[in-house]
């Protein structure tokens, strides 16, 4: 019975030694299955790809199609780029509600002395069917249709066009324009009026830096101190090969 008893021991011992071993395999193989299963773009810190701007993309002659709100770059490129002309042989859609469509005549003023102008402002939107102001679009800081989703009123456009050239908020936003075109083609636009001011003032440093060094040269080369009062020898100097100028 005792015998039988010690032969179990052994056998017990060793299952009890070999358990851990297998649990620890098996924890194993369970981390190495959960942690093949994370793919490279599910893993922390990882980020999309950034989408290009607006100001990135190319800009459409369609002004339906462009971003909103403008920025002064995009605003400057329409400028130089002004509006686009349809052709004469350019055929409009209709309606579906009343059949009606924009005519070319739209585009052209008549005068009072019977003489007929461009409307150099106005353009269609092959897009959206419909007409919008050029210079509204670009200056104006008010909602209307010709500067919203622009004008599909074919029955009453004449008349809604000649009132809109006539508005206040149209003339400034046309003479905003034209001052923006005429600074472009003469090249005096803000930008380049502010890379002017930065180049003067780059020189004028470059100056100040080309003084300092040839004071610092020549009190080296008289073996004199840069501090203290010994250095004023050196000041009369500058100020002679300067004609009296102090220092900037």
């Amino acid at each position: 019975m005792v015998s039988n008893l010690q032969d179990e021991l052994p056998s017990m011992s060793s299952a009890t030694h070999m358990s851990p071993q297998i649990s620890d395999i098996e924890d194993e193989d369970l981390f190495a299955s959960t942690s093949t299963q994370h793919e490279p773009s599910e893993m922390p810190g990882s980020e999309p790809p950034l989408s290009p701007t607006a100001e990135d993309e190319p800009l459409s002659t369609d002004p339906a199609n462009w971003p909103s709100p403008l920025t002064d770059r995009i605003r400057t490129e329409l400028v130089h780029r002004r509006p686009s002309r349809l052709p004469p042989d350019f055929v409009f859609r209709r309606n579906e509600s009343d059949g009606r469509s924009c005519h070319h005549q739209y585009f052209k003023k008549t005068l009072v002395s019977g003489e007929k102008m461009a409307r150099s402002w106005l353009m269609y939107s092959m897009k959206n069917n419909s007409l919008f102001c050029f210079c509204c679009k670009l200056f104006s800081k008010r909602n209307i249709h010709l500067t919203s989703s622009g004008t599909a009123d074919w029955k009453h456009a004449s008349t809604h066009l000649t009132s809109h050239e006539n508005s206040p908020e149209h003339l400034n936003c046309m003479k905003a324009w034209k001052e923006l075109a005429v600074r472009l083609r003469s090249g005096e636009t803000i930008d380049k009026q502010q890379v002017a001011l930065l180049e003067a003032e780059r020189v004028r440093w470059r100056a100040v830096l080309t003084r300092l060094t040839a004071i610092v040269q020549s009190l080296a080369v008289r073996n004199l101190s840069v501090s203290g009062t010994a250095h004023w020898p050196c000041y009369h100097q500058y100020q002679s090969l300067n004609g009296g100028a102090d220092f900037v």
